[in-house]
């Protein structure tokens, strides 16, 4: 992810955090939870980083490699989930996300082609466990574990296509805060762990959920 990206989206979450810091403590809510249906939807936005080398542009089928190039990974995604909460301390999420495509310019292969182009998509489906540490009124802290399918397209103009998929272990934190019963902001951070031809991707984003 490119410094822009994370100061940005930094400055964001300071912004954020801050002002929910102070909104609780100067709120009158009663020391006990707000009382939330079960279940809920939630959609955020954010930098995201595919953390890939110009290594992964790699011809699959004659085997030839990339000697040198330019890859840019970050830019922004988004992500989209259902979930359910049994308690103020457990819930359960299905969610999507798409990341940046990351592009790669001016490939140059060992024997040719030279200066080729091609790019990235992945898109990921998780199912995850979310554990809920509640820290002050509307404030709570949220840490999350589960599985995802990761799928990758990886193109070169002219050259080749190629998919990969894989299941890798999905890895997530962030704060939650209750605006409402119904009605909340997050600021997450969330990566899925990978290796070898597909990286590991991660997610910084800020969102919002709602509890139907």
């Amino acid at each position: 992810m490119d410094r822009l990206s994370f100061l940005i989206l930094t400055c964001l979450l300071g912004i954020c955090i801050g002002s929910t810091s102070y909104a609780a403590a100067v709120s009158t809510c009663p020391p006990c939870r707000l009382v939330k249906s079960h279940f809920y939807f939630g959609a955020a936005v954010g930098a995201t980083d595919t953390n890939y080398g110009y290594s992964a542009f790699d011809n699959p089928v004659t085997g030839v490699r990339v000697e040198n190039g330019i890859v840019d990974n970050s830019g922004f995604g988004f992500r989209g989930l259902l979930g359910y909460q049994l308690n103020k301390n457990f819930a359960g999420e299905l969610g999507y996300t798409y990341f940046a495509r990351a592009k790669g310019r001016g490939l140059n292969y060992t024997g040719g082609p030279t200066n080729q182009s091609g790019y990235i998509d992945e898109h990921a489906v998780d199912l995850t466990a979310k554990g809920i540490l509640p820290i002050i009124c509307r404030i709570s802290l949220y840490a999350k574990l589960g599985i995802a399918y990761l799928f990758s397209h990886t193109k070169v103009n002219g050259i080749f296509s190629k998919n990969r998929d894989g299941f890798k272990p999905w890895l997530g934190a962030g704060v939650n805060f209750d605006v409402t019963k119904n009605f909340a902001f997050d600021a997450s951070y969330n990566r899925i762990q990978s290796s070898g031809k597909i990286k590991t991707p991660e997610f910084l984003g800020l969102g919002f959920y709602w509890h139907l």
